[in-house]
């Protein structure tokens, strides 16, 4: 017989696949989300985060609630997946006739898939609990990897060596069996105690022990009770080989066998009640479960959706998934639900009332003149603030320093607010400046620094409102046709923003406006820095700018400007708006909306914000406009001042060694697709590369003497070993937040954090009598 050539091969090889998927096709929804676990927990630097908020709370010590929902959504996980794929491969669909072709390695490669699905999750959480200790680092990871993939192996030999058995021995070895992989993990415990880092061993155990109980169940239990239930004209005797034992949800709900029954009621149920939940509650809720509990909550309800839909569109043959893709594209022109919220107000603002930026640095110079001496170089300082984005590493490290600053600024008699006319931010910088001012508005009741009052509002788990929105009701709307406001996720991150006021400082400040914020300022006689809050706007690439101040956009000579001063090629978000009142946490959002974490912001008009990252990430753009305006001013008292604060961690140096000069090196990206990528990644880089350069504009080419620029910066001080990551996202652990608030009183080599502060502090002057600034009767805000 003439031997197949290379295309007869490939051929047979493909006909070959087509078969085996056909066996195992129908659980790959239960494969493809339990393979996430791993993806998200080990892989994803975010994801190691939520879990290392586990293991270190902002509190101090493990976070037990969270831990308890955690491992209850890891049990549902593990339900979900094994039940649906036990079912599913159990299934004899129309077309899918292929398992007697196959014989029993059909059977031997269902039964390797459904313990797959169901294991992988609980040992992909293990691996990331595991993966955040500092002992396991080098050939400990792949020692304990490789000890747990042979202890699997040798339990599906043996359950193997058992399936041919005849005698009392088969029942004796199936109870071994049952007990093997308690045992090794009882053993093992001792030993992955000592490799790991204390509560990381704990959960990392713990979540290994789930998988046991599930192994325990699904694969010993049941072959008991099924030995011992099989008896003639039973439906839960074991099946010819290669012969499916379910083919309807009739059958499966008629077998005497209740294992796959009960376990798709659980995962059903559990999706059903955690939808409602979740989506009625988000803030409350999703903060007392946790982020890593929804997520493992979400891929549970998914795995029952898309299984569901697995079923029926292989049983009738309908393409479900193809009707589904395309009523997520038809109804997405019409059921965008993002609109960004307004308040419902009488009068517009910022309204005929509001300040110019002229008009407000008039009031400032007049109200600082009246109430503060000059300081010892003749002059009145004018800060001005850039606060880089970075999600919630951005709005801690900012809020922390911004805070630090003012506290000490009081301890001596004076006030950095005073002096701080205005303030850039982008993404979570400009979360954490809008926090700082409405705490200078609404000074906090619990204690009286600012820095502490600001680590507080900013310390909880603000990505658990967001998933539990966008995983559950902003996924449905997705599929119905008219928008429905109450289903956006943006809302739900906007409100577990607003959350913590009421607590921390007694009033809801997060729900008034900006104006409302100046006009209490006003009655107590206070000074706020007036806030430039960055977004990019989706149609035009141009910045949008909300502000509190009536913000005018001039263009440049080549575009047929004046060349002017002021604001280039800028959108206010008031006009977006037509005048109406926002929240402070709306505000926020503006310039926060993080990529996918947030959807794209919805105006009256049909434009739409993004993340003003993605115009430039560091504020100083702006912050340089700001400033020439103020030198447009002429004032021979005033000097120019500027903060910037960074919260990139900078890569350690050894002490005494020079800076690198020039830029970093180039990372190199993979070679995966660069013609079709290359293009996409150019875009995506060019958001820092225009920050770096607005940096360096900002620094040399602005005018302000390099003696009044001042800089802040976080470190990478070796993560792994015993120092923890700052990852981008909307949760911080207990560690994260510590390590900041300890850089901000280190020296670094790069960059004197503490030694900053100070030379702030000195730079402001002393205030002047009493009865003198009462006397300045300006106010800020009409």
């Amino acid at each position: 017989m003439k031997a197949p050539g290379p295309l007869g091969s490939l051929a047979h090889g493909w006909k070959l696949a087509v078969l085996w998927y056909r066996v195992v096709g129908p659980a790959r929804a239960c494969l493809a989300a339990s393979s996430l676990v791993p993806v998200l927990f080990v892989g994803v630097a975010q994801g190691s985060d939520l879990l290392r908020r586990i293991v270190s709370a902002p509190g101090g010590g493990p976070a037990w609630g969270h831990a308890l929902a955690m491992f209850a959504g890891l049990l549902v996980l593990g339900i979900s997946s094994w039940g649906w794929a036990r079912f599913l491969l159990h299934c004899s669909f129309p077309g899918t006739h292929v398992r007697s072709a196959l014989g029993a390695r059909a059977d031997t490669v269902r039964r390797a898939m459904r313990r797959a699905c169901g294991l992988i999750g609980p040992g992909g959480l293990a691996a990331g609990f595991l993966a955040l200790g500092p002992g396991q680092e080098g050939p400990w990871r792949f020692w304990i990897g490789g000890t747990a993939g042979l202890a699997v192996v040798g339990l599906m030999l043996a359950e193997a060596r058992i399936r041919g058995q005849r005698s009392f021995a088969r029942f004796a070895m199936e109870r071994s069996a049952g007990w093997a992989l308690p045992l090794a993990m009882a053993v093992g415990f001792p030993l992955v105690w000592a490799l790991g880092s204390g509560w990381t061993a704990f959960f990392a155990a713990g979540s290994a022990w789930i998988g046991g109980l599930l192994w325990a169940w699904y694969e010993t239990w049941r072959r008991i009770e099924s030995s011992r239930l099989g008896h003639p004209g039973s439906a839960i005797r074991k099946p010819a080989p290669g012969q499916p034992r379910h083919r309807s949800v009739r059958d499966i709900r008629n077998d005497p066998d209740p294992v796959a029954r009960r376990s798709i009621a659980v995962a059903v149920g559990a999706s059903v009640v955690v939808f409602a939940l979740l989506t009625w509650s988000p803030v409350t809720l999703g903060e007392r479960l946790g982020s890593p509990a929804i997520v493992l909550m979400a891929l549970s309800t998914w795995i029952s959706l898309g299984s569901g839909f697995i079923y029926w569109s292989h049983r009738y043959r309908v393409p479900l998934f193809v009707i589904l893709a395309l009523c997520v594209v038809g109804f997405s022109f019409t059921n965008d639900n993002h609109a960004v919220r307004t308040l419902d107000r009488p009068e517009p603002e910022p309204g005929p009332g509001t300040p110019d930026v002229s008009a407000a640095l008039d009031d400032w110079h007049g109200r600082i003149a009246a109430r503060y001496q000059p300081n010892a170089r003749g002059k009145h300082p004018l800060y001005l603030v850039a606060a880089a984005g970075g999600g919630i590493r951005a709005a801690y490290w900012t809020a922390t320093v911004l805070g630090r600053i003012e506290d000490e600024a009081r301890a001596k008699g004076t006030s950095f607010a005073d002096h701080c006319f205005a303030m850039s931010g982008v993404s979570g910088g400009a979360l954490a400046e809008i926090a700082f001012v409405a705490l200078v508005a609404h000074p906090p009741t619990r204690d009286g620094t600012l820095h502490g009052a600001a680590q507080r509002l900013l310390r909880d788990d603000f990505l658990s409102a967001d998933l539990a929105r966008f995983a559950f009701g902003d996924m449905l709307q997705r599929v119905l046709p008219r928008p429905i406001g109450f289903l956006d996720r943006a809302r739900a991150l906007e409100d577990a923003w607003a959350q913590p006021w009421k607590d921390t400082v007694g009033h809801d400040a997060f729900n008034d406006s900006l104006g409302d914020l100046h006009r209490v300022a006003a009655r107590r006689g206070a000074m706020l820095p007036h806030l430039l809050l960055n977004g990019t706007s989706v149609e035009r690439g141009c910045r949008i700018l909300t502000s509190d101040l009536a913000i005018r956009s001039v263009r440049h000579p080549a575009d047929g400007g004046r060349g002017e001063v002021g604001f280039h090629d800028v959108i206010p978000a008031s006009e977006k708006l037509g005048g109406r009142a926002i929240r402070l946490s709306t505000a926020a959002h503006q310039s926060a909306r993080f990529t996918y974490f947030s959807p794209a912001g919805l105006f009256p008009d049909g434009t739409r914000v993004v993340d003003g990252r993605y115009f430039e990430n560091s504020g100083a753009a702006t912050a340089a406009e700001m400033a020439a305006l103020v030198a447009a001013k002429q004032w021979p008292d005033v000097e120019v001042c500027l903060i910037l604060i960074d919260n990139e961690p900078l890569p350690m140096r050894a002490a005494g060694s020079p800076p690198a000069p020039g830029p970093g090196p180039e990372g190199v990206v993979a070679g995966l697709l660069p013609e079709t990528l290359s293009p996409l990644r150019a875009l995506l880089a060019t958001r820092d590369a225009r920050g770096t350069l607005s940096y360096a504009s900002v620094t040399v080419g602005s005018g302000i003497a390099p003696a009044n620029v001042h800089e802040f910066h976080l470190h990478a001080r070796g993560a792994g070993h015993g120092n923890p990551t700052l990852p981008l996202g909307w949760t911080l652990s207990g560690e994260a937040m510590a390590e900041m608030g300890d850089q901000l009183l280190r020296r670094f080599d790069a960059a004197d954090n503490p030694g900053t502060v100070s030379n702030i502090v000195a730079s402001l002057p002393s205030p002047r009598a009493v009865a003198s600034a009462r006397r300045a009767g300006a106010t800020r805000v009409p």
